[in-house]
């Protein structure tokens, strides 16, 4: 980023108060101006014959958000209006002092004539009333100190008559709402950047993405942040008074019951009409229905003259008009711009408005876009991690719609701006409390981890070791009390054998969801792997000999079948082992084999098993409980197998132990990292 002489000068005129879309739109000008991304020159409110109430409502959200030096301007009074009690229920409104708010057409004579040639951008999101009166006193000036004008409204073509007229512009205003504010206004604006070759980007409703109503109310709960609180009661309430102007028929024709519904409600036509829903009147509770998306129209029109977004809209030809060598872009089909990049702008905003706005405990002043790094919560040297994940914030600062405040004062900055931020309780966080506030969360988590990860370790190699011991015990006393090497002739040695597969299954699991493919964990993963490779061998070496030395009930069939498994067991485990001996400390690829090979195993094994109690049994199969339980055991250990071939059951696998084995009503070092912007209630 250049010095502020180089960044683009902008201009807003807004009418905060009705819609807080222009709440919106104002916020991100503020912040990108404390980001240094662009410099907000002025803000001038005009319309609903109280433009002075929405100067000072203006005037306070920038001084909350500690921008005092910003020029607020009064401007043209516009249509009559009746405001409702929220539109201005902000901390600070009714203390703003008429000394600290400008002249409208004054404001905007200054800025213009101080400014550099093509150094500004007005951004017009509400009547265009107050920037027609400014370019009809002094169109030369204007023309040579504008460089882009972006305007929330709409142009269509004009007749076939006027558009014979090649010195005519073939476009004129259309009849959206801050047209119909002053249609004069609007068409005499348009003319003047046609004629004058002043770069225009008009924003229609119909290329506005739908968003979540969700998201600011997810940092106004989260908060006590008196703008987000602002801005999400003002968000339903004024759908509310948006249905009471609809139910009176103030809102232009093409807005009926079933758009409102459609748009805001999230009720399909179909439903619309099946519940009767366009009886409902002016007296209807309609906040009920309210639990759809929103329109941000306001905050597109900034969005095009952002250095970071603009290039993100659609440069299709069909959103150019050429006049007069000047490319001007009429942004009017949907999928202009992807909704996720609206979100993510939001979120950083109110993010930034949050920490600036209200003094919380340290953990909630953290700035939530993180990177994701591998491995986070077990590496061996944290410290290191997080000086990355610092200078990674500070380098995606320079990029990006949020920075992490460097603890250092604005030199440009008066002294009496400073002495009322910290009579406000407003703190700047530097990078090293950054720093240490994550380098604590992630040795909290490493902690966390290992003690899981431990205990779950210890569960798997008691199940295991059980489960071996249980069934070299059994066998040995069941042989020393039956026929020599015809054990498995006993029925009850015969069910408590099937249990103790089961057993095992479920240890070896166990014990490879203990394991992390992190280089802190290579030594367990090689322990455990060298382990469940023996396992495989023994039990392969076992299983061949009780098939080649127990009774030929199965016939030759079963003795093959089993010797071939049992020998895949040895020869698998082989293998596997020989492998992990050859990877050594590469963690990961030696997880990452010991899965499938277990899995697999499991898998061959147990339909197998499955195959020979049907082979031996015949007709009479599930006539023993022997065999019943042994069906059992052996359908569970397919299913263990296959899901143990699926790559992400062993993340989710680990997650909900994890959920499990941890203590409830801890509060995570991370929540608040994650805690705000969720654009649903349920995320």
């Amino acid at each position: 980023r250049g010095g502020p002489q180089s960044l683009p000068g902008v201009v807003l005129i807004t009418d905060p108060g009705p819609d807080p879309d222009d709440v919106k739109a104002l916020l991100i000008t503020a912040v990108m101006h404390k980001q240094h991304v662009i410099q907000l020159k002025a803000v001038v409110t005009n319309g609903g014959g109280r433009p002075e109430q929405r100067a000072r409502l203006a005037k306070s959200i920038l001084d909350l958000v500690q921008l005092p030096d910003v020029p607020v301007g009064i401007g043209s009074v516009g249509n009559p209006y009746e405001p409702l009690p929220y539109e201005y229920d902000l901390v600070g409104v009714e203390d703003v002092p008429p000394s600290q708010l400008h002249t409208g057409d004054l404001l905007l004579q200054r800025i213009v004539e101080e400014a550099e040639p093509k150094s500004l951008t007005f951004v017009l999101i509400s009547s265009l009333r107050d920037f027609a009166d400014l370019v009809r006193r002094f169109p030369a000036l204007v023309a040579e100190k504008v460089r882009e004008v972006a305007i929330q409204g709409g142009l269509e073509r004009v007749g076939p008559d006027e558009e014979a007229d090649p010195q005519r512009p073939p476009w004129r205003a259309d009849s959206s709402t801050n047209n119909n504010f002053d249609m004069d206004a609007a068409n005499a604006a348009y003319a003047f950047c046609f004629d004058y070759g002043v770069p225009m980007t008009v924003v229609s409703r119909h290329a506005v993405p739908k968003l979540p109503m969700q998201l600011a109310r997810s940092f106004a709960l989260r908060t006590e942040c008196p703008v987000m609180t602002y801005l999400a009661d003002a968000q339903f309430l004024g759908l509310t008074g948006l249905w009471q102007k609809l139910c009176a028929g103030l809102l232009p024709a093409r807005c009926t019951k079933q758009w409102y519904f459609e748009t805001f409600c999230n009720i399909p036509r179909e439903d619309f009409e099946r519940r009767n829903l366009d009886e409902l009147g002016p007296d209807t509770q309609i906040v009920r229905y309210l639990h759809g998306e929103i329109l941000p129209y306001d905050v597109i029109a900034v969005m095009t003259i952002l250095p970071f977004t603009r290039d993100h809209f659609s440069t299709a030809d069909d959103v150019k008009i050429d006049f007069r060598g000047v490319t001007h872009r009429f942004l009017c089909k949907p999928g202009t711009v992807k909704a996720k990049l609206v979100i993510k702008l939001l979120q950083d905003v109110y993010h930034e408005v949050v920490a600036t706005t209200t003094e919380q405990p340290q953990t909630n002043r953290i700035r939530p876009r993180l990177p994701r790094v591998r491995g986070a919560a077990s590496g061996r040297n944290p410290p290191r991690l997080v000086s990355r994940l610092s200078e990674s914030l500070q380098r995606n600062a320079s990029h990006s719609s949020v920075s992490v405040s460097t603890g250092v004062p604005d030199t440009d900055t008066p002294t009496g701006a400073q002495t009322s931020r910290e009579a406000l309780g407003h703190r700047r966080w530097n990078p090293a409390i950054i720093e240490e506030k994550l380098e604590e969360a992630l040795l909290d988590a490493r902690r966390g981890q290992a003690r899981v990860a431990v205990a779950m370790l210890v569960v798997g190699l008691v199940m295991l070791a059980a489960a071996l011991s249980a069934y070299a015990i059994d066998l040995s006393v069941t042989t020393s009390r039956t026929r020599p090497r015809r054990a498995h002739s006993d029925v009850d040695f015969v069910a408590r054998m099937y249990a103790y597969v089961l057993l095992g299954n479920v240890a070896s699991m166990v014990m490879l969801l203990a394991l992390y493919p992190t280089d802190a964990h290579a030594v367990r993963v090689r322990s455990i792997s060298a382990v469940l490779c023996l396992v495989l061998v023994v039990v392969g070496t076992i299983e061949l000999y009780m098939t080649l030395t127990r009774p030929d009930k199965g016939g030759e069939a079963a003795v093959v079948a089993g010797a071939i498994v049992s020998c895949l067991s040895v020869l698998v485990g082989l293998l596997a082992l020989g492998r992990t001996c050859k990877l050594r400390k590469e963690a990961r690829a030696m997880l990452a084999l010991m899965w499938p090979v277990v899995g697999g195993w499991n898998l061959i094994y147990c339909a197998w098993g499955i195959f020979d109690v049907g082979v031996r049994e015949g007709s009479m199969a599930l006539a023993r409980y022997p065999d019943v339980v042994g069906t059992f055991s052996y359908s569970a250990g397919m299913a263990f197998g296959m899901v143990m071939l699926v790559p992400a059951f062993r993340r989710r696998a680990q997650a909900v132990l994890g959920r499990l084995a941890e203590s409830r009503g801890q509060r995570a070092a991370l929540a608040a990292l994650l805690s705000m912007g969720s654009s649903s209630e349920a995320d």
